[in-house]
């Protein structure tokens, strides 16, 4: 944070976004990227997000997937589709409501 406040850029692979789509893909499906945002709140949002969109299947051909937690097929899936969601709320992608 005191490289933000310092003007400074800070570039990271995962954070807002990432989290609210993880936290709603590893819960209960019936829960919203809505209620998955809450945990967030009071985080800076990003100035710019790069969404790289790539298959489970195609991830899967990568040297040593499978290896994390998360990197299953079904949960794969359920992430993309949720990151397509919250790309698309708002001309730009990566928005608010």
């Amino acid at each position: 944070m005191a490289d933000l406040r310092a003007g400074k850029t800070v570039i990271v692979d995962r954070y807002y976004y990432s989290g609210c789509v993880y936290s709603a893909a590893k819960q209960n499906p019936s829960l919203s990227l809505e209620w998955s945002r809450h945990p967030e709140v009071g985080l800076p949002r990003p100035d710019l997000c790069v969404f790289l969109d790539i298959s489970a299947e195609e991830a899967a051909k990568r040297g040593g997937y499978g290896s994390e937690k998360y990197e299953k097929k079904e949960m794969q899936d359920r992430v993309r589709e949720l990151f397509e969601m919250m790309m698309s709320r708002e001309e730009g992608g990566c928005g608010e409501d």
